[in-house]
């Protein structure tokens, strides 16, 4: 992943940003500005900034494109697990099903490759799967093979803004079934201690696997958690092809210096704590799904809000020591051995927090996080969005305003 050239620059002796592109003046600007585009451009602008663009999804010989040959009959179908591919008019049956995959945490197989539900196959197994799709008297034999999906896991932690406090579900942005997950601890009910009960024993397809509360949050149209999780997601998963599990520990009215430094320990301020201990918990989830060949490991990742009001008051150095004792805390203890490969967390996405709507200064914070995000000395370290800074005052806009137009 390569850092772009092309982002906001600062300059930290006007304490200013030298481009001001994105800066919005007023109120009456905001309110013509649509609440769900202004989410999908925040998340845009981070997504491309983040992962490199190699779209599976958009290969027209890739997954889930069915190819069938008129002149012998046949076809073919790739798919990824936990896939689903809707049979439209088609009248499918299935037949023999070879399956390699095992259910998570165990060694039996998969009972299925394939399985047909409504009017849709859904992948929940890995191996091959001979099916017949009829059609106006025309009947296709199909080889369907489905093996294990590239997933991403990725943690979003910081303030409320990153914890969703404000906004409504209801204009959450909907991912597609099967490609994207959500684990939503909100942090002031997660602790250290019950962080497994937030995650699901494991993911895909089926009643079982998803016990936990909200796991296919994201497919389910006004069911989506406020914050930004379901557009990153979304637009993860359109720009990359990868599935991707979305992890929330971010707590409202937390800072850097007060909640999210692995030296706090006490029960009150260990966020950075309860966030590993999510983290941990999905981890070991993942382990398993892809030790039983359902997925295999791409990126795992945190997302910051960062420059908390109570953090302004810190010198460059102070913050900038605090701010990187916090990222590689994440770093040694986000780890995970993936067929015999030691994996951290490989990207740090910052997104900074704008009090005011009136000024484009910069307090010590704020240029410190500029400056990693841009520094080609933090290499692992992105600003994912600077119209971030416009977040508080499209809510304040909604809140005085029933609709925009």
């Amino acid at each position: 992943m390569l850092k772009s050239v092309a982002r906001n620059k600062v300059d930290p002796a006007r304490g200013e940003l030298s481009d001001h592109r994105f800066y919005i003046k007023t109120q009456k600007e905001v309110k013509v500005v649509k609440k769900k585009a202004f989410a999908i451009i925040l998340t845009l602008a981070m997504v491309t900034m983040l992962v490199p663009i190699t779209s599976a999804a958009n290969d027209p010989y890739s997954v889930r494109q069915m190819v069938l040959d008129e002149t012998a009959n046949t076809g073919s179908l790739r798919l990824y697990y936990d896939d689903r591919f809707p049979v439209g008019e088609y009248q499918v049956s299935l037949g023999n099903q070879q399956c390699d995959s095992k259910k998570a945490g165990t060694n039996e197989p998969d009972d299925a490759v394939i399985t047909k539900v409504d009017n849709q196959l859904i992948a929940t197994g890995c191996g091959t799967c001979m099916a017949t799709f009829s059609k106006e008297g025309v009947s296709y034999s199909v080889t369907i093979t489905v093996t294990a999906a590239p997933i991403s896991l990725v943690m979003v932690t910081g303030h409320s803004l990153g914890a969703g406090e404000k906004g409504d579900p209801a204009e959450s942005v909907v991912c597609e079934a099967g490609q994207a997950y959500s684990t939503y601890a909100k942090a002031g009910d997660l602790v250290v201690d019950n962080a497994s009960d937030f995650v699901p024993a494991a993911l895909g397809y089926g009643d079982s696997k998803t016990t936990v509360a909200d796991i296919n949050a994201f497919t389910s149209s006004g069911d989506g958690v406020q914050g930004e999780d379901s557009a990153f997601a979304y637009y993860w998963n359109q720009l990359t092809g990868e599935k991707i599990w979305v992890l929330n520990a971010a707590r409202s009215g937390t800072c850097l210096q007060e909640y999210w430094l692995p030296s706090l320990t006490d029960s009150r301020n260990n966020n950075f704590w309860r966030a590993v201990a999510l983290f941990k918990a999905a981890e070991t989830v993942l382990s398993h799904e892809i030790e039983a060949g359902h997925y295999e490991l791409r990126h795992m990742g945190i997302i910051n809000h960062s420059a908390a009001n109570s953090d302004e008051n810190l010198a460059i150095d102070d913050y900038t020591e605090k701010y990187l004792s916090m990222w590689n805390g994440f770093k040694s203890k986000l780890q995970m051995t993936i067929n015999g490969v030691d994996r951290t967390v490989d990207f740090l996405g910052i997104t900074p927090f704008w009090q005011s709507v009136n000024t484009t200064a910069l307090n010590n914070a704020k240029i410190v996080n500029y400056y990693m995000g841009t520094s080609a000395a933090y290499s692992d370290i992105y600003i994912t969005t600077d119209i971030g800074r416009q977040w508080s005052i499209v809510l304040s806009a909604v809140s005085a305003s029933t609709s925009l137009s």
